[in-house]
């Protein structure tokens, strides 16, 4: 996305109303998002991120979905928006025994592949496959899917993109028992069933946005360059001054409080914390920093260390 094309989309959601999510923001100030619950007819429902699928064109040993974005994880962008459906269990499946469980949290188990999958469903009745190379995705448009395959009685109802790439899958818990897909991939699995079979499920389009999957680098760029202009806005809601935006990263798990004015040109990286009143640059990098209130840091380099009170 070219500067001017990010700066127009920028002034374009300042002017409009956002919706707010906690999914993108860690500020201590800003208002919390009501929790979507999810009730399907008669279990519950199970989810399944699915981590372990590679992409050639990521010109990478490691798994898209495990690629970071704003210093996180993709596929740990899905479990927290996953967990506020308020599923059954959460079950991250690799291609090796506990991928991802170093990286990731939030999940009830790491699997490797189908094998032991079944047992971590228990009583679900339904189970929402997700890419975990999905970041964007958010807690309505699972719901949607989730909502649909309940209201159609459809054994499979798929969440798919403009271009009809399918981004999560929701199906009917005992008939994917049935089917026994345990000695394969689930995502070969479930790609050759939607190919094969489509005119027997229900289907859910999903915005431009959320259906962004992590296919190559510009696609990684591209959702970073998103994911980063929402959490400036959210911390800019929460009474963050950002004097140039455009010129400033931050990532997901930094903290900044209310009346905290952040200058050009800065890094805000890791776990860092700035608390109010403070100032930071122009030309600061903070990893893992804690900078106290009415602190000032600029032209600086600050690692694992603490900055006033």
């Amino acid at each position: 996305m070219c500067d001017a094309h990010r700066r127009n989309a920028y002034e374009r959601r300042s002017r409009s109303p956002r919706t707010r999510s906690s999914s993108f923001s860690r500020s201590p100030r800003a208002r919390p998002t009501p929790r979507t619950v999810v009730r399907t007819m008669s279990g519950g429902l199970g989810v399944v991120v699915l981590a372990g699928e590679q992409s050639e064109a990521m010109v990478s040993d490691m798994a898209p979905a495990l690629h970071r974005v704003a210093g996180t994880p993709a596929a740990q962008y899905v479990i927290d928006a996953a967990r506020r459906l308020d599923p059954a269990t959460i079950v991250v499946v690799g291609e090796q025994q506990g991928q991802g469980e170093d990286a990731l949290s939030g999940a009830d188990a790491y699997l490797a592949g189908p094998r032991e999958l079944f047992q971590s469903l228990g009583e679900c009745e339904a189970t929402l496959f997700v890419w975990g190379d999905t970041p964007l995705l958010d807690p309505s448009a699972m719901l949607a899917v989730v909502k649909r395959r309940e209201e159609t009685r459809a054994k499979r109802a798929y969440l798919t993109s403009a271009g009809g790439d399918d981004v999560a899958v929701c199906v009917d818990t005992a008939w994917l028992v049935e089917q026994d897909p345990r000695g394969e991939s689930f995502t070969a699995w479930l790609v050759e069933r939607a190919e094969s079979d489509r005119s027997a499920a229900a289907t859910v389009a999903a915005g431009d946005e959320a259906s962004l999957r992590l296919v190559n680098r510009q696609a990684l760029a591209l959702a970073e360059g998103l994911v980063r202009e929402r959490l400036i806005a959210r911390h800019q809601e929460a009474g963050v001054t950002f004097r140039d935006p455009y010129s400033v990263y931050v990532d997901r798990g930094v903290r900044l409080e209310a009346d905290v004015v952040v200058e050009p040109n800065c890094y805000l990286y890791g776990e860092t914390s700035v608390a109010t009143g403070a100032v930071v640059g122009p030309g600061a990098t903070l990893r893992n920093a804690s900078i106290g209130a009415g602190s000032r840091v600029e032209h600086s380099v600050v690692e694992d260390s603490t900055v006033g009170e």
